[in-house]
């Protein structure tokens, strides 16, 4: 469990250094598992120490031959049989993400494992219903991928995998509903992804996987609401997204997918209310949205999909389950660019009118479940002056076009959310001086001067984050306070001089 290949060598010297422990003692030292099934041999995997392995299996070989202690029988269940949760040696070593030790690992298997339980250890499901697959996607480790995918596909040509059983390790989903498609392209490993695509369109060709089986794939939600397309966005590979769209729109032209069911799988919203216009802004990544918005965009084009402007509208602005808008998710996770592409579909929306400027300031303004407005989180997340700048700029804008208020405005501005915190403490916790000092103008601009004093005397400073340019917004700040302290203490002094 260690790791240490020293400790383990200093640990087999004194098993074989202690005379009263005898050879049978020994071997059950190093194959009996522990109260959860985990063997010696799956730590040695799970620990990804290719020299803990090596000493690990080396040991074994002294108690293995004609007249040793160790049958071929038993050293074939060692080397396959799993623990309690289901994990096989297989899961372990591909799940430690270490290619030498599985290089090692599957010399061992490939000369000590008969086919038929080769076969099983291959295809064996955990507890969860995770695949030896599931897992290889999953670990981001294309040289392993393609070594378990190599043994697959030469037991498969030698007809101990049939390609019924073949077709199930390539569709069939886990226990949460995630099939090896959805984990390939969560993980967001195009090596990994590529090899299993490549095996799934050989078993297209030769038919074990059918083409309404595959389209089905290409749509299949799991337990928590996620479809492919969800998780083609969350890998943030752009060359993956790509090719899924690419592949939607294909059985599109073959009337293997419908229009609408394109339509309703952009319209989707997982569990917790994500769309993938949402989750697509949560990655941050201005390609990712781009790609998503363009497929978007062409199926509006589409008469076949009915894409009305009020369900185009709802894309644009629906809340997740937490409350957060694409706007709101745009000023916490987006960055500038991802943000600038948003408010151009915004825009593009109100100037066709099917968004109206009163939806589009509630947008603007309206905040979380938690209180958090969108100027709340792009002064939490750490956002720029120039951000800052252009978020005011367009609440401006609505006001002398008559569609918002300076009232409204202000109230944003000295809102706090469900948890007591201000705009100005979130900038004050940035550790941006230029933002704190970008949004204290701001607030001279529209606040009155008293409820400008409540607010800047009513902070905290001690409370401030010791982060970035941490000294420079308290001296900031507690300048501001003085200056507040001493314009109330003359304006007091005024009002008794004319008493």
């Amino acid at each position: 469990m260690t790791g240490n290949p020293a400790i383990v060598q200093k640990y087999l010297n004194e098993l074989h250094r202690a005379k009263s422990i005898t050879d049978v003692q020994r071997l059950w030292v190093l194959t009996f598992p522990n109260v959860d099934g985990f063997s010696p041999l799956q730590q040695a995997l799970i620990k990804g120490s290719s020299e803990n392995l090596k000493l690990y299996l080396g040991e074994l070989a002294k108690y293995r031959g004609p007249n040793g202690l160790l049958s071929d029988q038993k050293y074939e269940q060692i080397l396959t049989d799993g623990n309690q949760a289901g994990f096989s040696p297989l899961h372990q070593v591909l799940k430690a993400n270490d290619h030498e030790n599985m290089r090692v690992f599957v010399a061992e298997v490939e000369a000590n494992v008969s086919p038929a339980i080769l076969k099983k250890l291959l295809l064996d499901l955990n507890a969860a219903s995770f695949s030896p697959l599931h897992d290889a996607l999953k670990a981001k480790c294309p040289r392993n991928c393609q070594v378990y995918l190599d043994l697959v596909m030469k037991s498969v040509r030698e007809g101990f995998i049939s390609s019924e059983e073949f077709k199930l390790l390539l569709i069939r989903p886990n226990e949460a509903g995630i099939t090896p498609f959805q984990q390939a392209l969560i993980n967001g490993d195009p090596e990994s992804a590529e090899m299993y695509l490549k095996c799934l369109n050989n078993a297209r060709v030769d038919g074990a996987v059918s083409p309404e089986e595959y389209s089905t794939l290409l749509l299949f939600h799991d337990c928590g609401g996620f479809s492919p397309l969800h998780d083609a966005v969350i890998s943030v590979n752009p060359k993956l997204l790509g090719f899924y769209l690419s592949e939607l729109i294909q059985f599109q032209k073959q009337g293997l997918i419908g229009s609408l069911e394109l339509k309703y799988l952009v319209l989707n919203r997982n569990d917790a209310g994500f769309t993938v216009l949402l989750q697509a802004i949560k990655t941050g990544v201005r390609e990712v949205l781009d790609i998503l918005m363009s497929f978007v965009l062409k199926l509006r084009q589409d008469p076949l999909t009915n894409f009305s402007d009020t369900e185009y509208k709802e894309l644009l602005l629906h809340s997740n389950n937490a409350g957060f808008t694409p706007l709101l998710q745009a000023f916490t996770t987006g960055g500038t660019a991802v943000l600038e592409t948003y408010f151009n579909y915004l825009d593009d929306a109100v100037r066709q009118k099917f968004l109206t400027k009163q939806e589009y300031k509630g947008a603007l303004l309206n905040p979380n479940k938690a209180g958090f407005s969108c100027l709340h989180q792009l002064l939490r997340n750490h956002g720029t002056v120039a951000e800052l700048r252009m978020y005011v700029g367009r609440i401006e804008n609505l006001v002398q076009e008559g569609q918002a208020t300076t009232d409204e405005l202000k109230t944003l501005l000295l809102s706090s959310n469900k948890f007591g915190f201000s705009t100005l403490h979130q900038a004050a916790n940035s550790g941006k001086f230029h933002l704190v000092q970008a949004l204290l103008n701001v607030f001279k601009r529209y606040c009155k001067v008293g409820d400008y004093g409540r607010l800047v005397s009513s902070m905290n400073l001690s409370s401030v984050k010791p982060n970035g340019e941490h000294r420079k917004i308290i001296q900031l700040l507690y300048q501001e306070k003085r200056d507040v302290n001493q314009k109330q203490s003359r304006n007091h002094l005024v009002i008794r001089s004319i008493r």
